[in-house]
């Protein structure tokens, strides 16, 4: 199993060093890559999302700036089961540095993925792949309740409502990323 390290964890929206030591504790793991360099702190990936779900991080995350996002209208099905719970739906995407956003998404993409990529430089736009798809499905808020019923209702149009809102609301957001967006956009929705 992949496991975040510390500083992926900071870039998580509401993290601070502080609050993984409080909430978190001990590591899971340390791990140290050269003899002089420092220990690398690791924690299982269940329990950052355990602890990102509970009320007491609500109570105590550190505040960040988010900006909402109504859905599509242009995709809401008119007379579909879901149409009100869509047109009355947002998307809150957390506003960070591009920094964060690339330390949070190269440390997300590892955990997640158990692949460990050095990106040097923006080889074939991977990077911007990996920063895309961490803001879409980390940095984007959504109540997840509500997408849940779309998928228990097997509404696919509901879904791709929001995952296409989702990819605009990234691109408007971190006009750096708009590019690739586009191109997931396009591939997602005009070939599938």
């Amino acid at each position: 199993m992949e496991m975040f390290a510390k500083s992926t964890i900071c870039a998580r929206p509401g993290w601070t060093q502080s609050l993984v030591d409080e909430l978190l504790g001990e590591p899971d793991e340390t791990a140290k890559a050269f003899t002089w360099a420092r220990n690398t702190y690791l924690y299982a990936p269940h329990r950052v999302y355990e602890i990102e779900a509970s009320d007491r991080f609500r109570k105590v995350m550190r505040p960040f700036k988010t900006v909402d996002y109504a859905i599509c209208q242009s995709h809401i099905q008119t007379g579909s089961p879901f149409e009100e719970s869509l047109r009355s739906m947002t998307i809150a995407v957390a506003i960070f540095s591009m920094d964060r956003v690339k330390r949070g998404a190269i440390g997300h993409h590892s955990a997640s993925t158990g692949e460990r990529i050095a990106f040097h430089g923006h080889a074939n736009g991977v990077l911007e792949e990996v920063m895309v798809n961490y803001a879409r499905d980390v940095l984007c808020d959504v109540d997840e309740d509500v997408v849940d019923i779309f998928c228990a209702a097997n509404s696919l149009s509901s879904l791709r409502a929001v995952r296409y809102t989702k990819y605009r609301a990234v691109a408007d957001a971190y006009p750096a990323l708009a590019e690739k967006c586009g191109e997931k956009i396009l591939f997602e929705f005009l070939y599938d």
